[in-house]
């Protein structure tokens, strides 16, 4: 479920105010619970939302901010069901940003033991970091 994690949060970093994929938050929680409603089909409601997911995966590039938002607030509404979100949490981000910072520099560098001894570091605390193009996205796993 990890990927999932990292998918709610790559929404979280989308600011493009341009876009033509939307979705349509109300139908598709109403599918959701419709999929629940089967004696509370947990095995289902993972199945649609990964199926769900992969959708949204294939049309990224054309997903604007404002509906980025709208698939966070489902993927909230699924992980509530789930709680399968590590939420970003009870970590100043401005120091996150700084030693990431530093570790994409040392990559930079090719100074690869200490980024890789910065991301042991950081999963000792359970924060977990995946690097993706010139984007590091980092998540805390409880």
């Amino acid at each position: 479920m990890e990927r999932i994690n990292i998918f709610s949060n790559k929404m979280l970093e989308i600011k493009s105010s341009q876009g033509n994929y939307t979705v349509s938050s109300e139908a598709i929680i109403k599918h959701f619970n419709n999929v629940m409603d089967r004696n509370f089909d947990t095995r289902g409601l993972i199945r649609e939302f990964t199926a769900f997911v992969s959708e949204i995966y294939k049309n990224i590039g054309d997903i604007s901010s404002e509906t980025a938002s709208e698939i966070v607030g489902i993927v909230n509404y699924v992980d509530s069901f789930l709680n399968i979100i590590y939420p970003k949490k009870s970590l100043n981000t401005d120091i996150m940003d700084l030693v990431i910072e530093i570790r994409n520099r040392a990559r930079s560098e090719k100074n690869y033991a200490l980024s890789d001894y910065i991301r042991k570091k950081l999963e000792e605390q359970n924060i977990y970091i995946e690097d993706n193009g010139e984007k590091t996205i980092w998540w805390i796993k409880n």
